[in-house]
């Protein structure tokens, strides 16, 4: 809380010397702590509290930057140097946090938001942006095109676990919530939020008719993936088929899976007629041969044939490599080979494809979730509860 000023850390230790009947010391801490940066920046003129609530933002204090932040300065030099030795930074230059609050309440509300709009715009066009103050920004009511831009370009190549907030944050700057509905259901639905997941997705679908071809089809394959993980194949078909063989792309993999799911053969025969119209990538060879095994699973009538659907669809499993941990599909080829396995009575192989998928998988996502529950599965049937 004192940041390491030596005058905050007087009033921290003179207040825990104090009256130690208070059953909430480190609140009595932090207020006295804060009462001292109070104390220190009565001291302060008004531009050096500029200069100091633009370091917390990632621009540190220099001539160049303050000039445009208080341009109105008599002595832009000065309001430098005063900043710099306030007590208030700490080595890299940005405001210590506990300065904050008390800081925002001495600058007052309205001059508060003239200042963090001129703070945007310099640490925009310096590119002293980070996501962690872009995103600050963004909570204290900034809106600004290019504050938004560079929040959706952190989100779309940060974490799963925190781009939604990252993509939330560049709605409230101002970015188009629509454009980013897609982006965001799948990044809901990869984090096990189903229910935002398919708010964001019937957004997309509920403006079909003006969206983005690549959107849409996200958009499709998150509420089918969702209808899927809750056991509404035929659902997770419909969707399929309501978009269109002709705008499947891709995706015509799982909507040859879903429709077979569901029992429409017909459906499913012709979107595996789609995919063998695609280019033949990698994922596409997988998906082909997720399709192929699944369909062999389903006619198969002899042990032969369950063995080469079962080939089949370890072979996709092989061919599917790594995939993006914001992939939402509506299953996976190694949970549909584990799943086979288990039908078949072939535990060993359930263990061996278990332990092989499952370190591939973000903990806590559906697939992880459910190649989890069929090695558990696998377990029980084995008799080891205790796994």
């Amino acid at each position: 809380a004192t940041g390491g000023i030596l005058a905050a850390v007087d009033a921290a230790l003179g207040a825990l010397g104090g009256d130690r009947s208070d059953p909430a010391p480190l609140r009595v801490v932090i207020e006295t702590v804060a009462e001292q940066h109070r104390r220190m920046l009565i001291e302060t003129t008004d531009d050096t509290r500029a200069l100091l609530l633009a370091a917390r933002f990632g621009v540190t204090p220099d001539p160049a930057s303050a000039a445009q932040i208080v341009p109105r300065a008599t002595d832009v030099e000065s309001s430098v140097d005063l900043a710099c030795s306030s007590g208030m930074l700490d080595t890299t230059g940005t405001l210590i946090a506990s300065a904050e609050a008390p800081l925002i309440e001495m600058i007052g509300d309205g001059r508060c938001r003239v200042l963090l709009s001129s703070i945007t715009d310099v640490a925009t066009r310096s590119r002293l942006l980070d996501a962690t103050a872009a995103r600050a920004l963004a909570e204290r009511g900034v809106v600004h095109a290019g504050l938004a831009d560079y929040l959706v370009q952190q989100a779309d190549s940060t974490p799963v676990d925190v781009a939604g907030a990252l993509y939330d944050a560049a709605v409230d700057a101002g970015f188009d919530a629509g454009v980013l509905a897609a982006r965001r259901s799948e990044v809901a639905a990869a984090t096990g939020d189903l229910d935002e997941a398919a708010r964001f997705a019937d957004v997309v679908l509920d403006g079909a008719a003006a969206c983005d071809a690549a959107d849409l089809r996200t958009a499709v394959r998150v509420s089918a993936s969702v209808a899927a993980q809750r056991g509404m194949a035929s659902r997770s078909a419909q969707l399929f088929t309501w978009l269109g063989e002709d705008r499947l792309g891709p995706d015509a993999v799982w909507a040859a899976l879903s429709a077979a799911a569901a029992g429409d053969r017909a459906a499913a025969d012709r979107s595996i007629t789609a995919v063998s119209a695609l280019a033949p990538t990698s994922s596409i060879a997988s998906g082909s041969l997720l399709v192929t095994g699944v369909t062999g699973s389903i006619d198969s009538r002899s042990a032969a044939a369950s063995s080469a659907a079962a080939n089949a669809l370890m072979r996709a499993m092989t061919l599917m490599g790594n995939t993006s941990d914001r992939s939402c599909t509506p299953d996976t080829a190694a949970a549909v080979s584990a799943l086979h396995a288990v039908h078949c009575g072939d535990l060993p192989r359930v263990d061996s494809i278990v332990a092989r998928a499952l370190p591939e998988h973000r903990p806590g996502s559906e697939a992880h979730t459910r190649l989890s529950l069929v090695g558990a599965w696998a377990s029980m049937l084995r008799g080891d509860t205790a796994d």
